[in-house]
């Protein structure tokens, strides 16, 4: 298949566990579940988010299973936009 500009579209289809449910028990068994870019545990970008969230901070926190800064908006647009919707100046 070619779009419009002539150039070929390629479609890739992902599949197998989804993880999302049961990363706190991952996490206790000891998986870290490093991010891919820092290498910082899983579990201490939740004490931070909990944290903010303590003390008033409204926070819209998504994990997504191999995402990264770059596809991770794309995954989530609509909650993205969403969230600065109801947070505008």
């Amino acid at each position: 298949m070619e779009t419009r500009r002539g150039s070929k579209l390629r479609v890739g289809v992902v599949t197998g566990d989804d993880l999302l449910g049961r990363l706190d028990d991952l996490i206790g068994h000891g998986h870290p579940l490093a991010n891919m870019e820092t290498g910082e545990p899983l579990s201490s970008v939740r004490e931070r988010v909990l944290s903010a969230k303590a003390q008033g901070a409204e926070i819209k926190y998504i994990e997504i299973p191999g995402g990264d800064h770059l596809s991770a908006p794309s995954r989530t647009f609509t909650d993205v936009f969403d969230w600065f919707d109801a947070h505008k100046r």
